[in-house]
């Protein structure tokens, strides 16, 4: 958590990048619950009822919901205002620019869109999971801040906070490999 919390105090917002694993809308809520600002961008649900209800629970936690066709311009402001911007990226979509990056030993669609805005702005990406362990329990999972490295041309540091992103969530599917919900095509 002591990673979390050095790279929100920056005040430039943050990224945390994460997959479809475990209960994953909890993380943007307990962030909030301690007191963080949060933010999560999220595809409209098929059931508008559901769609409703999600928005409603992230909402009432205090986490600003950022529907996937919403402007570039609003994720920005997020950030700007020094937010945790909270991103499934373990998926294959074709709304989104995708980058190919190694995952599982096979090149995988990645959305580009984080880690560009990660360069664009300077502000940190930080990988992250959530866990379920014994007696129901959760446990959040923070992976080392990574940076935009100012080195490299942006399409390589793109390439680079997308790559290391992806080892991370190796880590914790093959740790924990019953709770990745995952049932897309994401190598096609």
């Amino acid at each position: 958590m002591s990673r979390f919390d050095s790279a929100y105090k920056r005040g430039k917002g943050l990224i945390a990048v994460t997959g479809h694993i475990s209960n994953f809308e909890l993380i943007a809520a307990y962030f909030s619950w301690l007191g963080y600002k949060t933010a999560v961008i999220g595809r409209e649900v098929y059931d508008p009822r559901l769609d409703k209800l999600l928005i409603k629970n992230r909402t009432a936690v205090g986490t600003q919901n950022i529907p996937t066709d919403s402007s570039v311009k609003v994720v920005m402001q997020a950030l700007k205002d020094g937010k945790a911007l909270g991103v499934l990226v373990d998926q294959n979509s074709s709304r989104v620019s995708n980058i190919k990056v190694d995952f599982f030993g096979a090149k995988a669609n990645t959305p580009k869109g984080p880690f560009a805005i990660a360069c664009k702005l300077g502000c940190p990406v930080v990988p992250l999971a959530i866990a379920r362990t014994k007696g129901d329990y959760y446990r959040i999972i923070v992976g080392e801040i990574l940076e935009p490295n100012s080195k490299k041309s942006e399409a390589e540091s793109i390439l680079d906070l997308a790559q290391r992103t992806n080892r991370f969530l190796e880590s914790i599917i093959r740790e924990y490999p019953d709770q990745w919900v995952w049932m897309h095509k994401r190598w096609s």
